[in-house]
Formats: structure tokens, sequence, C-alpha cells
């Protein structure tokens, strides 16, 4: 069965938290696990290029999940304008164009 990810990104003092909650089906009103990643200070945020500040703490706690996904849900936006990729975009990038690349 697939999953459905949730994913999101804590910023703290010395370091940076990543979390990814599953759920069976989009009306589950718990989930069914989730994974969380304690990894380095994310960068310094930079105006456009909030990917940059995510992505490697994403992308991390994306490699903890060992479920088949059928959708991963970002906080931020897809895209940011025509031709102007966002958080998500770069997230379905770097996946390889393809949510349930390891």
């Amino acid at each position: 069965m697939t999953m459905l990810a949730c994913v999101d990104v804590d910023y703290r003092e010395d370091l940076t938290v990543a979390a990814c909650v599953l759920f069976r089906e989009w009306v589950d009103a718990s989930e069914a696990t989730h994974h969380v990643d304690g990894g380095p200070r994310a960068a310094e945020y930079e105006p456009g290029q909030f990917f940059r500040r995510e992505l490697p703490h994403l992308l991390r706690v994306r490699a903890l999940v060992t479920e088949p996904l059928e959708a991963i849900v970002v906080d931020g936006y897809v895209w940011l304008g025509q031709d102007k990729p966002g958080l998500g975009a770069h997230l379905h990038e770097a996946l390889g164009r393809v949510v349930n690349a390891p």
C-alpha cells in the first residue's frame, strides 16, 4: 500500500529538525507513522531561494522513509511564478521526478 507524506522543517539554534508524517488516506485523522531527522543548522534564508535552506533537510528525512509513497506534501510553494521553481519543484527534481526515489 502506498502512503502519503507530509514534510516540514523546524529551525533551532544549534540544529535543524526535519519531520515526515505518513498517512494511508487523504482523509485519515491520525498518522500511520512518522520519521524525524536532526541535522546541522540550516543555511541562512535568501529571498527567492528558500529551497536552499530546506531541501537538504527534507532529502535527509525522506531517505528514512521505506514505505512506497503516492505523494509528498511540502510546506512551501511548488512554483513561485512562470518558470520559477519553488521548494516543491526543487524537491521533485532532487528525487529524480519520482516520488518513490530512495
